[in-house]
């Protein structure tokens, strides 16, 4: 399973349109994956900072190497022979990641 192998070994995760809202998805999404574990860099050119860790304003400006992004960059992805899973919740599919190997 492609989205195993993705969510199994790598461990930064960009969420690009991180909000500082609780209630918004997307906050909701990176307060999920820091507790499970991953770096998590948010990116939003509005804010400076998403859950208590700096926000970037793009994808070029995080500092370090992340293996994981959202839909919109696939296509750079796919260009760099990069595995890649779209349309997929990226939540959803580690909690069910997490009850195959428990």
């Amino acid at each position: 399973m492609l989205e195993a192998r993705i969510l199994s070994g790598d461990r930064s995760i960009a969420t690009v349109g991180a909000s500082t809202n609780p209630e918004r998805p997307s906050y909701q999404l990176a307060s999920y994956l820091i507790g499970a574990g991953y770096q998590i860099y948010s990116v939003n050119p509005n804010t400076g900072e998403v859950l208590g860790r700096p926000s970037y304003p793009s994808l070029s400006s995080i500092p370090e190497p992340v293996e994981v992004v959202n839909a919109k960059a696939a296509a750079k992805a796919r260009n760099a022979n990069l595995l890649i899973a779209a349309n997929k919740c990226i939540r959803e599919e580690h909690q069910d990641l997490r009850g195959k190997l428990n």
